[in-house]
């Protein structure tokens, strides 16, 4: 009967604590992640995004990038900024378009008057002065889009250097200590492999391979077109080669330290549950409780990192597509009205901005696979 006496009033406590924290479950849950929001600086990733892509971000509803603006996503307004980018990209490749159209039209209208003048050197001369007058119109868009590519992926770096260590400090408090550690080498590694890609290759080596392509072109002795050639397939493989050796690297990592990472979890719950007395059931499931909104910050942050680089990159992705889309264009018309030397000059444009198409889609790939592994492997 005294021992009943008491432990009635902590009967009656703890039923009414625990009525209390059920009426107010989802209110309790929303603190501790805004808790854990603020506390591992999450709030902070946007100061490491330009202005532009803070904007875009801004106008499909990713104010502050919590789970909840995440869910919520409209994929009208996603679209819908897509297609004010296309208009926004869409003038000086068009322009360059007509231009180059407008050329090879007249280029196409002497030489059908060339029989008249009757010299054998005038189509040599004609082809000469057509393929330096397009490449009068396209080389310095092109040049620019080249130095667009060079600072969106240095960007794009300064981003990763942001966004890794904010991920790994919440993979550490969700528990993912060996997980964190493996991620946090690999991304920084390729972050700093980024930015070096974006000083030491793309700016001048995209301005060299450009360059050689216009002289072999418009030289009638020399021929680099096959070494140009060569060079473009070398770094397409490379690429290639590099970002399936990253992804296996770092699903291998994921699959191995996530398994050692539960069994350190599993017996910290076993240890609150089965050796605190009384409470230890209680401890537990608030253990739970955080390790939830934990996971739930974890998914958040991964989800908004990945949107955050698809929209850093997403700009120059399309500049360098349509630039593609268009030089094809001029290509098929060019070679409808047999004008072989711009079509050859067209194609090698081509191939440059092609190659730069890949350099894009590897470094984005990186955030994204990088991103996408740790989320699906360590969210099970």
């Amino acid at each position: 009967m005294k021992t009943f006496r008491f432990l009635l009033p902590i009967l009656l406590i703890f039923i009414l604590w625990q009525s209390k924290s059920l009426a107010y479950p989802s209110e309790t849950l929303e603190e501790i992640y805004n808790q854990q929001f603020k506390i591992s600086e999450s709030d902070k990733l946007k100061e490491c995004i330009p202005k532009d892509s803070v904007n875009l971000l801004s106008n499909i509803g990713l104010t502050s990038g919590k789970w909840k603006e995440i869910v919520n996503l409209n994929p009208e307004k996603i679209f819908g900024e897509i297609v004010k980018l296309i208009k926004e990209k869409f003038s000086s490749p068009f322009s360059s378009l007509l231009t180059v159209v407008s050329i090879m039209i007249i280029c196409s209208a002497v030489k059908g008057i060339k029989p008249s003048i009757n010299k054998n050197h005038m189509e040599q001369i004609l082809n000469s002065i057509s393929a330096l007058c397009v490449c009068a119109c396209i080389i310095h868009p092109v040049i620019r889009c080249i130095a667009s590519v060079s600072c969106v992926m240095k960007t794009a770096s300064n981003f990763i250097m942001c966004y890794v260590p904010i991920m790994a400090a919440i993979m550490i408090a969700s528990g993912q200590t060996v997980s964190a550690a493996s991620y946090h080498t690999l991304l920084m590694c390729a972050g700093q492999s980024i930015s070096y890609l974006s000083q030491h290759i793309v700016l001048p080596i995209m301005n060299i391979l450009l360059g050689i392509s216009l002289i072999s072109c418009l030289s009638t002795t020399l021929h680099l077109n096959r070494l140009c050639n060569i060079t473009h397939k070398i770094i397409k493989s490379i690429l290639e080669f590099t970002a399936s050796i990253f992804t296996t690297i770092l699903t291998m990592q994921n699959l191995v330290s996530y398994s050692a990472d539960s069994i350190g979890s599993n017996a910290l719950k076993l240890t609150l549950n089965g050796c605190v007395p009384i409470v230890g059931g209680m401890l537990s499931d608030a253990f739970s409780t955080v390790q939830g909104c934990i996971k739930l910050l974890k998914a958040g942050t991964g989800a908004f990192g990945i949107i955050a680089g698809g929209i850093i990159f997403l700009p120059v992705l399309i500049e360098c597509s349509l630039w593609i889309a268009f030089l094809a264009i001029s290509t098929g018309i060019s070679e409808t009205l047999k004008l072989d030397k711009i079509s050859s000059l067209l194609k090698s444009v081509s191939k440059v901005m092609s190659t730069m198409m890949a350099i894009l889609i590897f470094s984005l790939v990186i955030l994204i696979v990088s991103s996408v592994i740790m989320l699906v492997i360590g969210g099970k």
